[in-house]
């Protein structure tokens, strides 16, 4: 781990009594973080968050992030095709690459110009979610507008995918 020593906390939803994830903590996170190259913003105290300019309608975003979940998992089929796996999460869910040192979907940059980001931004927030144990994967998106999902045969349900209303999701195996 990038920063050993720390303890990990449960995130627990009374209401539905499930953990909603896991957090690692450490007292000099954002030191430890910040010498692991991760990204971590420093705000102002007078800075006013930008918001996203948001392109297109609902459903114009959908049909731009059923796009993005195609590319990416065709580069995930030449990521096994070259390595013979899939690039592992351990099956656990993780943001596709937001945080570059720790995805595991960071790999398919070697097949990516540019990995897609969901139309909204923020990647950590709003972006693709990836999921894999190397012989298998599943890619998902949040949606906005009244798009179905892709798939029905997500092999790693998350409790995230379970609270979003609708979700895309790619799943892929060999």
């Amino acid at each position: 781990a990038a920063c050993p020593g720390g303890t990990w906390r449960e995130f627990y939803d009374d209401f539905d009594e499930r953990v909603l994830f896991y957090a690692y903590e450490r007292q000099d996170a954002p030191a430890c973080l910040a010498a692991a190259d991760l990204f971590l913003p420093t705000p102002s105290p007078d800075a006013t968050p930008e918001l996203p300019t948001l392109e297109g309608d609902p459903d114009e975003r959908d049909a731009q992030r059923r796009a993005d979940l195609s590319t990416i998992a065709a580069a995930l089929e030449q990521h096994y095709d070259e390595t013979g796996t899939y690039p592992t999460t351990g099956g656990a869910l993780q943001t596709l690459c937001a945080y570059r040192n720790i995805d595991g979907g960071c790999a398919l940059s070697e097949y990516l110009e540019e990995i897609p980001i969901d139309p909204k931004g923020e990647a950590a927030i709003n972006g693709y979610f990836y999921a894999s144990d190397g012989q298998r994967f599943s890619i998902f998106a949040g949606v906005e507008g009244s798009a179905e999902p892709i798939s029905d045969d997500c092999y790693f349900q998350d409790s995230f995918a379970d609270r979003l209303p609708v979700v895309l999701c790619v799943s892929g195996s060999r």
